[in-house]
């Protein structure tokens, strides 16, 4: 028992490496093959309709039969042999104990796919549940002259298994944060402008590349131990109230996010310095970091305007034709121009209109123009 727990240990560090995104899936399937004396090894995810969404193999499984497995999935005979023995998700089981070796080598799985690479022929299995509607067979074949599985070899997979489903887990999790921070930082980007998240104390989490910039020329803003700060005294003292005051609007300690910050550039050129809250759920899950509060966005006045329904869509999670909406009222256009724009009828508009007042959380059209025009920078209002 004692050796056994060792073996298993011994796959746990590659495994979560893995998870982890430090190393290839491959490292662990590599080695739990050799704790099995295994020729192959996959994990693979399948949806509701047994469809696999990503595959990892090694040994035999690695190249062309892995390639060629969504072929013949809908004819592996494992899942079904799995489900008829009434098998919980999660329970390990040897190829031998599911289907005689006989009837499964005049299956049309092993004659047409199996028997051409190598002559894999028995394996040790598990199907699992990893989250709602996403499940993974994990399985590892060998070949015939190695014999069937023990039931040491099942208890190896057993133990293992569990760690396998939380690392599936932990890889799609940190996998979608990847995504949704990529996604983050990319409408950031198209907003236009120089523009930075910032904590509650105003540390800066992530600029974008006209910040990084426009902070590296040090006209109007600068940094001072990773904080955002004014160049001139005057200009940082109402630079640090107006971002005090976006934080408290997060807390729910304030009222409504304050004015744009007026800084001098040059004596030709004022930035105008937006702060407004980022207090939103679909923020918040950006994976990005978890005390993000504050969208700053440095505009300098003479620039040419332009991307007042992204920042929407960022500020209150507007879908584009929200966003849209939300743009034409803010610039002073009816209700009825600004459907026939979007061509759509003005009952469709006001079902629209509905969804802005609800991600606002306003009540009137006056009461949503005003808000827009609180919290986003001036030269995006202007035609």
């Amino acid at each position: 028992m004692e050796d056994l727990s060792a073996r298993v240990l011994g796959l746990l560090e590659p495994l979560y490496d893995a998870a982890l995104g430090r190393t290839e899936w491959s490292g662990f399937l590599a080695e739990l093959m050799s704790v099995l004396e295994s020729d192959a090894a996959a994990l693979v995810t399948l949806d509701r309709a047994g469809n696999p969404l990503t595959m990892m193999g090694e040994g035999m499984l690695n190249g062309p039969m892995m390639d060629a497995y969504p072929d013949y999935v809908a004819i592996d005979p494992w899942p079904d042999a799995y489900a008829a023995a009434g098998l919980a998700p999660g329970k390990s089981v040897c190829s031998h104990e599911l289907l005689d070796p006989a009837a499964f080598e005049k299956t049309a799985y092993y004659y047409d796919y199996w028997r051409h690479y190598g002559d894999l022929f028995y394996t040790c299995g598990v199907l699992l549940s990893v989250e709602d509607g996403i499940a993974a067979n994990f399985a590892v074949p060998r070949c015939r002259s190695r014999g069937p599985y023990t039931p040491s070899d099942k208890r190896i997979l057993d133990l293992v298994s569990p760690h396998v489903c939380k690392a599936l887990r932990l890889r799609g999790r940190l996998a979608s944060g990847d995504r949704a921070t990529r996604g983050f930082e990319e409408a950031i980007e198209a907003i236009g402008g120089a523009s930075l998240v910032l904590d509650a104390n105003g540390r800066i989490l992530f600029a974008n590349r006209a910040a990084i910039e426009e902070l590296a020329r040090g006209r109007c803003l600068t940094t001072h131990y990773g904080r955002l700060v004014a160049s001139s005294l005057k200009g940082n003292t109402e630079l640090q109230s107006a971002i005090r005051a976006t934080a408290a609007t997060v807390a729910g300690t304030g009222l409504a996010c304050p004015a744009p910050v007026a800084l001098r550039m040059s004596d030709t050129s004022t930035a105008s310095v937006t702060c407004f809250a980022l207090s939103m759920p679909h923020v918040e899950s950006t994976g990005m970091s978890s005390t993000a509060r504050l969208l700053v966005v440095i505009d300098d006045v003479q620039r040419v305007p332009q991307g007042l329904a992204r920042v929407l869509r960022l500020m209150f999670g507007l879908t584009p034709t929200e966003a849209l909406l939300a743009e034409g009222l803010a610039g002073g256009d009816a209700l009825d121009d600004v459907a026939q724009r979007l061509s759509m009828t003005k009952g469709t508009a006001r079902v629209h209109l509905r969804h802005v007042f609800l991600k606002t959380n306003t009540q009137r059209q006056a009461q949503l123009v005003a808000l827009v025009h609180r919290a986003v920078p001036v030269r995006l209002l202007q035609r």
